[in-house]
């Protein structure tokens, strides 16, 4: 079912030009929820005040848009999470953000949200979900209780026997104190599997300057695969005393964005423990280097037939 979406709290909804949303319902019951959001609001649109009528947990698919919610501000991006509660006032912005967005909105009653507090094990951030693999990292532990949040999820993990693997993605500048950044890293990377830095990030994460120091750094701490990307100039990693350092392919670049996402995608899927330490590095650089020629983090990630053409089997 399509709808035009006008029946969002405040008065604002009732003037046309605020119609800018397109709800398409794809699943709907008492307690549960689902619609798929098409928004095509863009710089001219005057943002208002809205408020969630229900629990709701809204993920960003594509575009993006600035949040204004409890005096704070966000720019919620591909991938972001929107948690909603009842009663909770927020404004969606768009003056930086021209393209619009569409995002996947899961919304649940009272009391379906009520059975779920009964059983903390359902909300305990502690607790992961049974997976091969966990992997974490994001801008967003420059915030205290994202920290917390993460050094509780990796200890979780490792306590289930799940391999962990950690990207701390630094942007420097977010950072109140690179300190606090060198703390979490202290704690964290011990429990990981798998850890990979740029090279711009070994010396605010682990304190040594060049990227073989800190590939001996990381084996000292007990990670198994610790990896470096060198940019342009590829990559090199250590996994117990093996190395090995590949160069990255020559590719026409558009835009950097996401090239580590999609190296670290490339090497979790490949089995990293135990592959061919070259061949698997060359793969993941294979397909980080793809992401550059497209624009975004997304639009250059292959599929998996693509990437399978991608695997050099030497």
């Amino acid at each position: 079912m399509n709808e035009t979406l006008e029946s969002h709290s405040g008065p604002a909804w009732k003037d046309p030009q605020y119609s800018r949303a397109m709800r398409t319902t794809l699943f709907d019951s008492a307690s549960l929820s689902v619609y798929d959001y098409r928004c095509t609001a863009g710089p001219g649109t005057k943002p208002f005040p809205e408020t969630h009528l229900r629990h709701s947990l809204s993920y960003v698919r594509r575009g993006s848009f600035g949040c204004r919610a409890q005096g704070r501000e966000y720019d919620l991006v591909v991938g972001a999470l929107m948690v909603g509660r009842p009663g909770l006032e927020y404004t969606a912005t768009h003056e930086h953000h021209p393209c619009g967005d569409e995002c996947l909105s899961v919304k649940l009653s009272a009391e379906l949200v009520e059975s779920f507090s009964k059983n903390q094990t359902l909300w305990d951030v502690a607790r992961v979900p049974p997976a091969r693999i966990f992997h974490c990292g994001s801008s967003s532990h420059i915030r205290p209780a994202a920290q917390q949040a993460l050094r509780s999820a990796v200890r979780a993990a490792r306590g289930r026997g799940v391999t962990v693997s950690f990207d701390p993605n630094v942007r420097a500048h977010l950072w109140r104190d690179l300190r606090e950044l060198r703390a979490l890293c202290d704690d964290v990377v011990p429990l990981c599997d798998v850890v990979k830095l740029s090279e711009d990030e070994v010396e605010p994460c682990l304190g040594v300057r060049d990227p073989a120091s800190a590939l001996d750094r990381l084996h000292a701490l007990g990670v198994q695969l610790a990896c470096v990307t060198l940019g342009a100039r590829g990559a090199m990693a250590r996994r117990g005393n093996e190395t090995a350092q590949v160069p990255a392919p020559q590719v026409e670049v558009v835009d950097t964005t996401g090239a580590g996402d999609g190296f670290l995608a490339a090497l979790l899927a490949s089995d990293p423990l135990r592959s061919p330490l070259s061949a698997t590095l060359r793969f993941a650089c294979a397909v980080g280097s793809r992401v550059c020629t497209r624009l975004g983090a997304v639009a250059g990630l292959p599929s998996r037939s693509e990437a399978e053409s991608l695997r050099d089997t030497r």
